[in-house]
């Protein structure tokens, strides 16, 4: 199974469950660390994105030439 393919239904799964956690009465702690797993990896997914646009840009620069050093 590819990784993509895993983590899309991770990410699913923890949506279904935190929503699950604010609408059962039965829930204990409504939900908060299935939103935390949520919010971490939109978190990463945007650290992540930046990152590579920086690396992307940083390789894209011309080097200076070494007599003007």
């Amino acid at each position: 199974i590819p990784a993509w393919v895993f983590l899309g239904l991770w990410f699913l799964y923890q949506l279904v469950e935190a929503n699950y956690g604010l609408t059962s009465a039965h829930a204990n702690g409504g939900g908060v660390a299935f939103f935390a797993h949520v919010g971490g990896f939109l978190f990463g997914l945007v650290v992540a994105g930046r990152l590579k646009r920086a690396a992307r840009v940083a390789s894209e620069r011309r080097p200076v030439r070494p007599e003007f050093a």
